[in-house]
């Protein structure tokens, strides 16, 4: 007769069964069932409370049985030879290293956890693809607004310029007239140091007007960004594009 397995629980406390007793002692079951009876009533513990019933494979009908804590099956064989009382112990101690020790994962278990793995993982490449196309998106906006807000050339209307910067356009290029900028033969345009000869924040475009040649200061993209520090300010070409489209 093959020994029954014995099923672990390691929400609940141990026990092996009077099937397991007998098979390792050797004894009859029907006695191991007797001496457990004894025991119980001579311990004044309740029968109900281990009794348990199996079914036989080979008739279809059930019979009783007992499932024993460690501590009254070491006071039922207390009785016994010393190498049945061995053997009893040896399972014992396989039991409760079995509770310690995690049984090693099927194949099938393997390749569950690894499936769940990898959709953890690809979800998370998944949000991190979004994130980035997300900021690609607004990045190629940014520089859409900024090509617009430019001239062919790159350069920026002064008036322009002051609504990037958040200033009131008039009064932006009235503050340039402070330091940056000079009335020049009617035109307007950067003294030397800040033309394209020096710094470069400005640039000049000349242009026929009739039979005269008429000067158009811009700022340059260096401007912008040297105003923006000069200002304290975040550039916002948006701010520029809105105002073309009003």
């Amino acid at each position: 007769m093959a020994t029954e397995p014995t099923i672990i629980n390691v929400l609940t406390a141990l026990t092996m069964s009077s099937r397991e007793i007998a098979e390792l002692t050797g004894k009859r079951h029907d006695n191991v069932i007797r001496d457990i009876e004894k025991m119980l009533e001579e311990t004044g513990m309740g029968l109900l409370s281990f009794e348990d019933t199996y079914r036989n494979e080979q008739n279809g009908q059930e019979y009783r049985c007992f499932n024993l804590p460690k501590n009254l099956t070491i006071v039922l064989v207390s009785g016994y030879r010393a190498d049945l009382r061995l053997k009893i112990v040896d399972r014992w101690m396989a039991l409760e290293a079995a509770v310690q020790t995690p049984m090693p994962l099927t194949r099938e278990q393997q390749l569950a956890d690894a499936f769940l793995i990898s959709q953890d993982i690809i979800r998370e490449k998944n949000e991190q693809i979004g994130a980035l196309s997300g900021r690609l998106i607004e990045a190629e906006q940014s520089v859409a607004v900024i090509d617009h807000c430019m001239n062919i050339e790159g350069l920026f209307g002064l008036q322009q310029a002051g609504r990037i910067l958040h200033q009131k356009p008039n009064l932006f290029v009235r503050h340039l007239k402070t330091k940056w900028l000079i009335h020049q033969g009617g035109e307007l345009v950067p003294r030397a140091q800040y033309g394209m000869a020096g710094s470069r924040l400005f640039d000049v475009k000349w242009s026929m007007h009739g039979e005269k040649n008429r000067a158009q200061s811009y700022v340059t993209p260096k401007g912008i960004e040297y105003f923006a520090k000069h200002l304290g300010v975040v550039p916002d070409f948006g701010n520029s594009l809105a105002a073309t489209r009003h």
